[in-house]
């Protein structure tokens, strides 16, 4: 958390330019005050009063303190409803999330996402090389392909081959080396999410062997039903997006289109992004549940499923974000 300056506004909005909150209005100056979304990702300016914290509306908070929607506060204010889609918690001078400023993502990834995101390029191209060019989503498979003695002189011919195919001019050979670097940098936001993605799947899995577990248990079996029905087309439309990056990923073009296609996995990885980061609580709770017998803490991580998916996916529209 950034430490609120002491300089004024005006001081404080010219030395930090355009990339932090820096609020001019002494509201955003009260200790503890900060924004986040509602369920349906409406934001909130949240305020501290006493032992409980006001959650008001941007066009109440605009009203209340007279905040002009034209004004550099009010604009900022735009900007936080922008930012919230990629972080959970604002507070005034923390810094604009980077999809915000320049298109990369304000979040990290693993080393062994940037690597198996790089063995990914590296097999499609030496594949493309044969004529049958192939995706391979196992980490270890890309790993064992990538490392094959064989491996560095097809590299070497692929990179010739791509260069004049595509053409890239007198950049040749180490353009090609130049755009897969890129592309693997981009590529691991993705890796990174379809790890996390997995854990997201495991939920359902552990929800249908819990479903034998409490199968002569009307109550319990009755809610896990629900969840069920409920998390699949979730889960059916979160790798649906993945797949839809993939069938555009075909090595030569990407290669050949490198900064359309970057554009294009950075806004898959910023849905992406938003589809999965709400599941973070959930998710670590279920991690901690084997399913493998029955269990009061099982049970409850039940019935918070039910009420997160009834909460984020409704009746009728199970399959979309609501937010």
């Amino acid at each position: 958390m950034n430490l609120v300056s002491p300089m004024s506004g005006a001081e404080a909005s010219s030395e930090a330019g355009s990339t932090h909150f820096v609020f001019a209005h002494k509201v955003f100056e009260i200790e503890g005050c900060h924004f986040s979304s509602t369920t349906r990702g409406e934001p909130r300016f949240k305020l501290p009063m006493g032992e409980n914290v006001a959650a008001i509306a941007f066009p109440a908070l605009r009203q209340e303190f007279g905040i002009v929607e034209e004004s550099p506060d009010g604009e900022l204010l735009k900007t936080v409803a922008d930012g919230l889609k990629f972080v959970r918690v604002i507070r005034p001078n923390d810094a604009i999330p980077r999809e915000l400023l320049d298109g990369s993502a304000s979040w990290s990834v693993d080393d062994e996402h940037r690597v198996t995101a790089k063995n990914r390029l590296v097999v499609q191209l030496i594949t493309w090389l044969s004529g049958s060019e192939e995706i391979v989503r196992d980490a270890a498979q890309l790993e064992q392909m990538a490392k094959n003695p064989d491996t560095v002189g097809q590299l070497k011919i692929a990179f010739k081959e791509m260069a004049e195919r595509i053409g890239t001019g007198d950049g040749g050979e180490k353009e090609i080396i130049r755009r897969i670097d890129n592309l693997a940098h981009e590529l691991a936001y993705i890796e990174g999410l379809w790890a996390y993605f997995l854990r997201i799947r495991n939920i359902a899995e552990k929800v249908d062997v819990a479903r034998q577990l409490y199968g002569s248990d009307a109550s319990i079996k009755e809610i896990l039903e629900r969840v069920a029905l409920l998390i699949k087309p979730v889960i059916d439309d979160i790798e649906f997006r993945f797949d839809e990056l993939e069938a555009q990923s075909e090595v030569a073009k990407v290669l050949e289109n490198h900064d359309a296609h970057i554009k294009t996995v950075r806004q898959s990885r910023d849905e992406l992004h938003l589809a999965t980061q709400i599941w973070s609580e959930l998710s670590e709770k279920w991690q901690e549940q084997t399913a493998t017998s029955r269990s009061d803490d099982l049970e409850r991580v039940v019935q918070e499923t039910y009420q997160f998916l009834a909460q984020h996916f409704p009746q009728g529209q199970e399959w979309k974000l609501t937010y």
